[in-house]
């Protein structure tokens, strides 16, 4: 009998974290998310994480996420190195389509590097669909005062008229990123990030962008909607930090169709080496 056909996959437990860290500790040069986010992860009510164990032992670990009513995001698959190209990371996404699935959500995403090749075939196989394909892009921090100023909840009809129209949701069929996590643009969270005090423009200038913390430090651009022109600007602006000098301030994952490239590009954004494609399946 092989190891998949063992695999017992069951709710993550306070127990199991001395196994998953040991699993991990050398994923990305021992620089990997999961020791940071494992209680969390733990604690969280609103999704389930899940271990696959052999013999008692755990061998992988899955999250599922719920980032909206009806959308799941699955992340934080691993495998530990011993056990890796026998098929565990397809069982656990397996489980945890079924999962999300049984749950009645409409959708479950993932996002993986543009070179993962092998997670883009077990999606594939698993009835994932290719969603878009963002592009990443980062600039460091400029030293001086911002003249980016945050819109009130005022603004909110106006931007739902922009959205409508946008160029930018054509291209990612109505979703954003930012944090390495996808959403559905709804105005719900349009508003939320207006209350959050996150939509930034500039005096005088049509142009908007949705910015998120990053954990890391700086900004994540989720949104923005604008010309050519004033976005460059804006986002020239959206890097300037009285105290900063980070190496990366502000960060964007953008499909490299839209016209915000050439702004990001004039604003000083360069790309790096973070492409991604992100999958969804739909249970509607």
């Amino acid at each position: 009998m092989n190891v998949v056909e063992t695999l017992a996959i069951r709710p993550a437990q306070p127990s199991d974290r001395e196994h998953v860290f040991a699993m991990v500790a050398h994923v990305w040069e021992g620089n990997d998310y999961i020791p940071r986010v494992w209680d969390d992860w733990l604690a969280d009510s609103g999704g389930a994480m899940f271990v696959g164990e052999l013999e008692g032992k755990p061998v992988a670990l899955a999250k599922i996420t719920a980032v909206d009513d009806d959308e799941d995001w699955f992340e934080g698959l691993r495998v530990d190195p011993d056990y890796r190209g026998r098929g565990l990371s397809r069982v656990m996404l397996r489980h945890c389509v079924e999962y999300s699935r049984n749950r009645g959500v409409r959708f479950l995403r993932f996002i993986t590097s543009d070179q993962n090749l092998p997670m883009h075939r077990i999606g594939a196989d698993l009835g994932f669909k290719l969603r878009y394909a963002p592009v990443w892009y980062a600039a460091s921090a400029l030293v001086g005062t911002s003249s980016a100023v945050a819109l009130s909840v005022d603004h909110l009809p106006q931007m739902m008229v922009d959205l409508q129209h946008s160029p930018l949701l054509t291209l990612t069929d109505g979703v954003y990123t930012y944090g390495w996590t996808t959403f559905t643009m709804s105005e719900r969270r349009v508003r939320q990030h207006l209350t959050q005090a996150h939509v930034m423009s500039l005096p005088r200038s049509d142009a908007w962008a949705i910015i998120e913390p990053s954990e890391r430090g700086g900004w994540w651009i989720a949104h923005a909607e604008g010309t050519v022109v004033e976005l460059t600007q804006l986002f020239t602006a959206l890097r300037y930090n009285p105290e900063s000098h980070a190496d990366i301030y502000v960060r964007a994952q953008l499909p490299p169709e839209s016209h915000m490239i050439i702004a990001l590009r004039e604003a000083g954004f360069e790309t790096g080496e973070h492409n991604a494609r992100v999958y969804e399946i739909s249970f509607e």
